[in-house]
């Protein structure tokens, strides 16, 4: 990872880095040699399915997937009254469960859109800001002021929507030739509650849309939850529809999970 001293700090929300940060806690990580870490280390580390965790610092760790080594944790008003975690947890979850539904209604999206208008710019995140993002993605905060210039690889994107010079949605496009499918797809779609409702996501896959037409690409896929219909409305609106592959099939037929079965869509570009 490229992050350099001060440049990764975030505010945590819920319980999904307990034991060792709780909710509220400000983190602030730097990046570290992998050969100068030890055991007393305290670091943020990409899992295997790209979520963030919370560990000390062991041998078997793989590099690449070391965030940075946690220099500076200030704890919140929750350390002191530990069963309120989840008092917070549940008012935060209220909280974007009741906005979710005030974004369903045009005259809170006409607002929305008045008030955030001109705010948002597109683009494809250089390697650090694609970082950024994936955390983001985890964790839902991300305080950074970023100005690099944009980096592409030619077979992953990452496009991010920054307000105000902070980044708040982002989108991966990315070239698979094994898997559910063969082509483009894209995946880890992303946009903080608070801009929800406000075509962040659309443009988002219009930014994606326009690299895979400046390549020929014919069409591209998406995997998404078969329960979350807010999404799948979005995708339909954007012109995916559903579809299958015989990879497709025996993968979802291995997961067996009902309460988060995936669904594959596809758009004809």
């Amino acid at each position: 990872m490229n992050f350099q001293k001060s440049n990764l700090k975030f505010k945590a929300h819920g319980t999904s880095l307990l034991p060792f940060i709780r909710h509220g806690a400000i983190v602030q990580a730097e990046q570290a040699e992998y050969a100068n870490l030890n055991t007393k280390d305290l670091i943020l580390y990409f899992t295997h399915n790209g979520n963030i965790a919370a560990v000390f610092f062991g041998k078997k760790l793989d590099p690449k997937y070391i965030i940075g080594k946690i220099v500076s944790l200030k704890p919140s008003f929750s350390k002191y009254l530990p069963n309120l975690n989840l008092v917070f947890l549940l008012l935060y979850r209220t909280g974007c469960k009741f906005l979710s539904l005030l974004q369903k209604f045009k005259p809170y999206r006409f607002f929305a859109r008045n008030t955030f208008s001109g705010d948002f710019i597109y683009k494809i995140a250089d390697a650090e800001e694609c970082e950024i993002a994936n955390v983001l993605h985890c964790i839902g905060q991300s305080f950074l002021p970023l100005d690099k210039p944009a980096a592409e690889n030619p077979n992953h994107y990452c496009f991010i929507a920054k307000r105000k010079n902070k980044i708040v949605g982002r989108l991966s496009l990315v070239y698979q030739d094994k898997g559910l499918f063969t082509g483009w797809g894209i995946y880890s779609a992303y946009v903080k509650p608070l801009y929800r409702g406000l075509g962040t996501g659309e443009k988002l896959e219009k930014e994606a849309f326009k690299i895979l037409l400046d390549k020929n690409v014919k069409e591209v896929y998406l995997t998404v939850n078969k329960n979350n219909s807010r999404a799948i409305n979005l995708y339909k609106k954007m012109n995916f529809y559903f579809t299958s592959t015989p990879e497709s099939e025996e993968i979802f037929r291995k997961e067996n999970n009902n309460r988060h079965q995936r669904v594959l869509m596809k758009r004809d570009l």
